[in-house]
């Protein structure tokens, strides 16, 4: 409950990593290919070593919609297709919004699940890079995403 207070007020503050910028929504408006790195909590790792790849999708409006898969999607039209698919079947809303620098939090039917320090860091093989850490207090996880789009 102390997550959904501090978030309806945005008193939560993120730290940029020493590599990189803390992230405005901008951003990460696109679609990525995500690697957690790290995972300091027992579910969050068995679900990273099942599925080790995850598409996320971030909307200039901001809708989002995320899956996890357990190799890599051939192409860019293959994940939207299943982003698609995913969206359609769960039943449920999902957004994304910046609620102060550098803080993304995802919404689920308008509540908050999750939260992020979200750091841009200099392109990675030509692709866009940002690093998404836990906000104080939420389980430890480290995932670098690679922009697709």
């Amino acid at each position: 409950m102390m997550f959904v207070a501090t978030v309806a007020n945005a008193q939560v503050a993120a730290k940029p990593l020493a590599e990189g910028r803390l992230c405005a929504y901008a951003d990460v408006v696109g679609v990525w290919d995500s690697k957690v790195v790290s995972a300091e909590e027992a579910g969050v790792e068995r679900f990273a070593a099942a599925f080790p790849r995850d598409y996320m999708r971030f909307k200039p409006d901001g809708e989002m919609m995320y899956i996890a898969s357990n190799n890599e999607i051939a192409s860019v039209p293959e994940v939207h297709a299943r982003l698609d698919a995913a969206d359609s079947a769960d039943g449920a809303t999902y957004n994304a919004a910046m609620v102060a620098e550098g803080v993304l939090i995802l919404f689920q039917n308008g509540n908050p699940f999750q939260g992020f320090t979200c750091t841009v860091v200099e392109p990675r093989d030509g692709r866009a890079v940002t690093i998404f850490s836990e906000l104080e207090g939420m389980p430890a996880l480290h995932r670098v995403q690679f922009k697709l789009d």
